[in-house]
């Protein structure tokens, strides 16, 4: 199981020989909130992180939600903004598990580890986990029309 290894490994590309890095990225309590923010702020439509007021290290840090499959990166004339997936949506409103620690390399996910966690487990420490049974119910009420 990969989780013996260091947070982050050099290693060899098998096909090119350039250095390259794996990365653990973990489903923090701090991506959780960022998840939640960005799912407040959507309306069904991509969403530009500077328009709502995301910090620097919000918007720093929201891209990692993607290897969750959480989020998706608009391109083209949309580029710079981001839509909510329904895995996202399912485990923002407590409907699902995701993994709790991703592998990537080059940017691409090679692993996901076998531990999952709930929204819920992440916040339990958090403002948001004292709010959260109020918030889910505000969320599926926007969510129905979606």
């Amino acid at each position: 199981m990969k989780n013996k290894r260091p947070h982050s490994q050099y290693i060899k590309c098998p096909t090119c020989s350039k250095n390259a890095w794996e990365h653990r990225h973990s489903m923090s309590q701090g991506l959780a909130v960022i998840l939640l923010k960005f799912v407040k702020a959507w309306n069904g439509t991509p969403v530009n992180l500077t328009d709502q007021g995301f910090t620097h290290n919000e918007k720093c840090n929201f891209q990692k939600l993607k290897h969750f499959n959480l989020v998706v990166k608009r391109t083209g004339k949309e580029g710079g903004s981001w839509r909510l997936t329904q895995k996202g949506k399912e485990f923002a409103l407590g409907k699902r598990l995701i993994p709790k620690h991703v592998w990537t390399y080059n940017d691409h996910v090679i692993e996901e580890e076998p531990e999952q966690t709930r929204i819920v487990s992440c916040l339990k420490d958090n403002l948001y986990w004292k709010r959260y049974p109020s918030y889910v119910n505000e969320m599926r009420s926007k969510f129905e029309c979606f």
